[in-house]
């Protein structure tokens, strides 16, 4: 599978799928999770057992325009939001 379809299959389609507006596309006035990754470094390494393990080559995680991850760390940003099925939420307010 390619990485455009990869990244596809995580974002848009389950939005679609779910109904869930605002989501999915990076597009102005939508809600976003940004995530950096360097695909030469990237390996996942956690599975059911050992969900705690943290994978390799992931740099930034954003979330709403702030950074949540950076280099391994996580900040104490809370900046993302529960999401259902069907939620209309209003756009930012920039």
């Amino acid at each position: 599978m390619s990485i455009n379809e990869a990244v596809r299959k995580i974002t848009s389609l389950p939005a679609d799928i779910l109904g869930i507006k605002y989501r999915g596309v990076l597009k102005e006035r939508n809600w976003a999770v940004i995530t950096i990754l360097d695909l030469n470094r990237l390996e996942v390494y956690n599975d059911f057992e050992n969900p705690n393990l943290k994978p390799e080559g992931i740099q930034y995680v954003i979330v709403n325009g702030s950074i949540a991850y950076k280099n391994g760390c996580l900040s104490n940003l809370r900046n993302g939001m529960m999401l259902r099925k069907n939620n209309q939420q209003k756009y930012l307010s920039y």
